[in-house]
């Protein structure tokens, strides 16, 4: 196994973190989007409360939740999920 091999890997894998990037950050426009909508729609129609907490959604920014696990021989496992 020479270097070219590795080298190959390592441009597939790049290519697919790009790929998986690129994917997320247009899913997450897309969810902004909806809830830009949303507000704008609350902001209109004069319901208050939802136009407060759409407000809130966007001043907090992204959460972070960490999920811990632990696996069958004790090691703690974590797992980053992000709330938009």
């Amino acid at each position: 196994m020479g270097t070219g091999s590795n080298q190959s890997n390592v441009d597939v894998l790049n290519n697919i973190r790009h790929k998986a990037s690129r994917h997320f950050r247009s899913k997450m426009k897309g969810h902004l989007k909806a809830k830009i909508d949303e507000l704008a729609t609350n902001s209109k129609t004069k319901n208050i409360t939802d136009f407060c907490r759409g407000i809130s959604f966007f001043k907090k920014g992204y959460q972070f939740i960490i999920n811990r696990v632990k696996s069958e021989n004790g090691d703690l496992v974590t797992d980053y999920n992000i709330i938009f």
